[in-house]
């Protein structure tokens, strides 16, 4: 609904009241010239697009043609007519007020004109009929000489504009004559008020409903605006309610226009609140993230759609040497191919890079979306020349399409300290590796002094002192007492050295095999022990190198010695097994086990150093270890070493 409408309207119901009561003069006069111009006034009655009828007495004295046309009677059904066809033209609800108005106005009371009812037509039709009459005679009795014209398209239409204008979502108020003339229902929900409360205020009424600190200056302008004076007809301002005093932020549109033929100002309002409440959450949003992105200790960039940058925080700035105003605005594949090392720049990196960046741009996808990467940039102004940047990509919707955001870090320096780790690994491995061999060698070297030179002199101790019991006479039982208990501990200590010899040497790991020397020592195990030992092994193994099959047969030995010490197992199982990449080994005992609780708190000291000694023989080899134990639950130790890089 527009202002412009709104003019139009009233200017044709001005037109057409105009035109009544030209007519209806005009018809007076006629009558009043006698019966000499009788003839002519019928002619021009008769053909009249607008409908007459004289009223006189109790009934109808003429009618027209146009008037039969708009009831649907015919002209000889009306004329004469008697009162019940009459009241059949008028609804029941209205027939009261006709008939009250057409006497008055015979009697000489004239009723407010122009006067406006429906009228039934014979067909049942309901019309609006506007009618203007005045008293006069005719034939030289009394009579009411009433004009009218169907206006039910008319009707309809302002039907329809009220129907619209008072369920418009806006607010509208009509301002005139220091006070408010109109307001429709939304304009009342919108101020808290009722409609006829909002029709009672002056226009000062009116302005206090504006907040104070724009009270004067929508006075001004809505003042300025009634006068003619140019001024812009958008603005906000808030109005407070008047349920609990709630301030609204509106914004108005406020135009001049002629309302019932005077001045006035029209003002639809829409309500912003939520608008304006929505914008400084949004607001409020967007410096909590300035904020966080600020303080952020990663460099943040973003990108429009166009692949433009239209962020670069304070962290990329300090990790590239970029300022944000040489970044913001330009394509993110001409910045990062600049930060490129010059070695790494063509024609075919650009392109790449452009290519790359434009596909996430418009479909969100990527090899590199979402993942982490490293890059080698060269940034200007740092000391050193090539910096590792680890970075991590990813795509944000829109409806333009997709915007790419990248949070990216400088680890320059952990590159350099994994890089020093890893020396020191590798040196600590070669260190370890020299311990083991050194350790074998020592073994072998006790094995062999155990084997050759203990074992002979114990074995020459044993035969004297078996001649010196053999000759002793009977007579001296306590001597000979002393002599069997001494030819026993010698035994027990040769078999003791045997023993330690047998597990300071290695087996011939290269005649037996891995699998033979564990069965082979899983037999000595369980002679030793008295604890059953069930090995699982194949009877094939891929060929392993001398370092694997040293440190899995000591796996075992040190795994089998610590069932013996530790835990009171009555049974033990051994498996070698072997795939195309690894080589494992498990020792699984039914023994008390360890509570895991106790294990992640002491973590290899629970098995002393024997775990410890396990764990660096598997790391120098790239092989793990794994521990599954409970308490009551046994234990079983699996070492896992990858036997192609043995090779």
């Amino acid at each position: 609904m527009t202002d412009e409408s709104d003019d139009m309207k009233v200017v044709a119901l001005q037109q057409e009241n105009e035109e009544l009561r030209q007519q209806v003069a005009k018809l007076e006069l006629m009558w009043t010239v006698g019966t000499r111009d009788e003839g002519m006034y019928r002619t021009l009655v008769e053909h009249s697009i607008q409908a007459l009828v004289i009223f006189q007495g109790e009934g109808i004295a003429f009618v027209n043609t146009a008037a039969a046309e708009i009831t649907g009677y015919s002209v000889e059904e009306l004329m004469g007519s008697s009162p019940d066809v009459i009241n059949a033209l008028t609804p029941p609800d209205q027939q009261a007020l006709v008939w009250g108005n057409i006497h008055g106005h015979l009697q000489g009371i004239a009723p407010p004109l122009p006067f406006q009812y429906p009228l039934i037509r014979k067909d049942g039709e309901e019309r609006w009929i506007e009618l203007m009459s005045v008293r006069s005679q005719y034939r030289g009795q009394t009579a009411l000489l009433a004009t009218f014209i169907d206006i039910t398209e008319r009707k309809r239409a302002e039907e329809a504009y009220h129907s619209l204008v008072d369920y418009s979502l806006q607010g509208l108020v009509i301002l005139q004559d220091q006070q408010v003339m109109f307001a429709n229902s939304m304009m009342g929900v919108i101020t808290g008020y009722e409609v006829g409360e909002l029709l009672s205020l002056s226009l000062e009424g009116f302005f206090d409903l504006v907040h104070p600190e724009q009270r004067d200056m929508v006075r001004e302008r809505v003042l300025a605006c009634m006068t003619g004076s140019l001024v812009a007809p958008v603005y906000e301002f808030r109005l407070v309610r008047k349920p609990g005093k709630q301030v609204l932020w509106l914004e108005v549109n406020a135009v001049r226009i002629s309302y019932h033929g005077k001045p006035a100002v029209q003002i639809a309002c829409v309500d912003l609140t939520d608008h304006k409440n929505a914008e400084e959450l949004l607001r409020e949003s967007e410096r909590k993230f300035r904020n966080v992105i600020e303080q952020s200790s990663e460099g943040i960039n973003l990108t429009n759609e166009e692949g433009l940058y239209i962020e670069w925080n304070r962290a990329a700035e300090q990790i590239s040497g970029l300022k944000r105003e040489q970044v913001l605005g330009q394509p993110a594949w001409d910045v990062l191919y600049g930060l490129l090392p010059r070695n790494a720049k063509n024609m075919k990196m650009y392109e790449y890079y452009k290519g790359s960046i434009q596909a996430v741009l418009k479909t969100g996808q990527s090899p590199w979306i979402n993942e982490m990467s490293e890059r080698l940039f060269q940034f200007p102004g740092q000391d050193v020349a090539d910096r590792y940047i680890e970075q991590r990509a990813f795509a944000i919707k829109t409806n333009k399409g997709f915007m790419l955001c990248s949070v990216f870090r400088d680890v320059t320096e952990k590159k350099q300290a994994e890089r020093e780790l890893r020396l020191s690994h590798d040196r600590l491995q070669q260190l370890n590796q020299q311990m083991t061999q050194i350790q074998e060698d020592e073994r072998s070297r006790l094995s062999r002094e155990l084997h050759d030179e203990a074992s002979q002199s114990l074995t020459a101790l044993l035969i004297t002192l078996q001649l010196v019991h053999e000759r002793l006479p009977a007579s001296s039982s306590d001597l000979r007492h002393h002599l069997v208990d001494a030819l026993g501990m010698t035994r027990s200590t040769m078999d003791r050295l045997r023993s330690l010899a047998y597990d300071l040497r290695l087996p011939a790991l290269d005649t037996l095999g891995l699998n033979g020397a564990i069965e082979e020592m899983c037999e000595m195990f369980v002679r030793r022990t008295n604890i059953a030992v069930t090995p699982f092994v194949p009877p094939t193994l891929p060929p392993l190198s001398d370092d694997i099959n040293i440190c899995l047969y000591r796996f075992v030995q040190e795994a089998l010695t610590n069932v013996a010490r530790h835990s009171r197992a009555s049974g033990v199982w051994v498996t070698l097994n072997y795939d195309p990449e690894t080589v494992t080994v498990q020792v699984e005992d039914n023994g008390r086990g360890v509570d895991p609780e106790v294990l992640q708190r002491s973590g290899p000291q629970v098995g002393g150093m024997g775990l410890i000694g396990m764990r660096e023989r598997l790391d120098c080899l790239g092989g793990t270890l794994d521990i599954h134990t409970g308490k009551g639950r046994g234990m079983s130790l699996v070492a896992t070493i990858p036997w192609s890089k043995g090779l």
